[in-house]
C-alpha cells in the first residue's frame, strides 16, 4: 500500500510515518500544497492522508486537484478544524473520512485500512482471481491453498495489479 502524508507539522508527519510503515506499506511525505501536487502528478496513491492547514495554502486544494484528474486514491483529512462545514465540505469535494486532530494514531489506521478497501478492494480484505487468493492485511498469497512465498515488493507489485486491473499504470509506480 502506498500512502502520501501531508502535513506540515514533520514531528506528528514522522510519528504517522513511523506508525503506518511496515510490511507491504511505504509512506511517503509532502509538507505543502506545491509538494503534494507535485507528488501526485508522478505517482498515485492508495490513499493520502490529507492536513487542511498548509503554509502556502488548503489542502482542500490537493483534493480538488486530485478528483479534477479524475483521479480515485482515497483520501482521509486531518485537520484541527472541527467545525461541521469545514467536515461537509472536505467529504463533499471527494474526501473518504475526515478526522479531527488530535486522534489516536490507530484510529487513522483503521481509517486508512478501511478507506483502501473501500476504494481499491471493494470492501474486501481478500481477493481471489481463480486460483489466486490474496489476504491483504496478512500481506499472503496463495495459489489453491499453498502459500506463495514472496518478497514485499512482490507484494505490492501483485496488489498493485489487482487492485488496478481496468487501468493502465505508469513505469515508476513501484
Amino acid at each position: 500500500m502506498d500512502l502520501l502524508i501531508v502535513e506540515d507539522e514533520r514531528s506528528l508527519a514522522d510519528d504517522i510515518k513511523a506508525y503506518l510503515d511496515g510490511p507491504g506499506v511505504r509512506c511517503a511525505i509532502a509538507g505543502t500544497v506545491r509538494e503534494a501536487l507535485d507528488t501526485i502528478l508522478n505517482k498515485p496513491f492508495d490513499c493520502l492522508v490529507l492536513d487542511l492547514t498548509l503554509p502556502d495554502g488548503n489542502g482542500l486544494e490537493v483534493l480538488r486537484e486530485l478528483k479534477g484528474m479524475g483521479r480515485t486514491d482515497g483520501v482521509v483529512i486531518i485537520s484541527a478544524k472541527d467545525a461541521l462545514a469545514d467536515r461537509i465540505e472536505g467529504l463533499r469535494i471527494g474526501a473518504d473520512d475526515y478526522i479531527t486532530k488530535p486522534f489516536h494514531l490507530a484510529e487513522l489506521a483503521v481509517r486508512v485500512q478501511a478507506t483502501v478497501r473501500r476504494t481499491r478492494f471493494q470492501g474486501h480484505d481478500r481477493l481471489c482471481f481463480a486460483e489466486l487468493e490474496i489476504d491483504l492485511p496478512a500481506h499472503t498469497a496463495s495459489v489453491h491453498g499453498v502459500a506463495v512465498p514472496l518478497t514485499p515488493t512482490e507484494f505490492r507489485l501483485l496488489r498493485l495489479l489487482t487492485a488496478s486491473r481496468d487501468r493502465v499504470l505508469p513505469r515508476n509506480v513501484i
